[in-house]
């Protein structure tokens, strides 16, 4: 089912290939700052948001393609990754119940809604995880990263302000 807020599993064959990974520091932060939005784009929180990635994955060739980036509060970025985020709560970091809550209030849905979307979820990056994935961030060069840096230098006040939030 569509939901506003998904739980979106990277397959294990693609972890830790990710934008932030393929760019230099100063590149991901004009792109954190790019796409920087006041509040959390699923549920709405105004506090710390982290910058998302969003992919589509094309399971036939086995290509999985940046196609944008979203602002999102610490729980809906723990839901996108929910296989790390059940990690962490089996160590004590996280309140695995309070995600759930979260996840169900989002979504308008119940409990039930959120195991059976968890096990589709779960069952699609199984079959993804056995693939070899090929990572396109072409998407990268559609944005003019230049003019973000020379904003950047001309309102040194507000990139401050904004590192502030994040």
């Amino acid at each position: 089912m569509n939901r506003l807020l998904s739980i979106e599993l990277i397959p294990k064959t693609s972890w830790y290939t990710n934008v932030r990974s393929q760019v230099s520091r100063d590149v991901w932060n004009a792109i954190r700052l790019h796409f920087k939005k006041p509040s959390c784009q699923f549920c709405g929180y105004k506090g710390k948001l982290f910058t998302h990635e969003v992919w589509k994955y094309d399971d036939k060739l086995h290509i999985q393609k940046l196609v944008g980036f979203r602002s999102i509060c610490g729980l809906c970025h723990h839901i996108k990754h929910l296989g790390l985020a059940g990690l962490m709560a089996k160590k004590g970091d996280i309140d695995y119940q309070r995600l759930i809550k979260h996840y169900c209030e989002v979504n308008g849905c119940g409990e039930e809604d959120f195991m059976l979307d968890r096990a589709e979820a779960f069952g699609l990056w199984q079959e993804r995880s056995s693939h070899d994935w090929t990572v396109d961030i072409s998407y990268l060069d559609s944005l003019n990263i230049v003019s973000v840096r020379t904003w950047m230098k001309a309102h040194p006040s507000e990139v401050e302000r904004i590192r502030m939030q994040m």
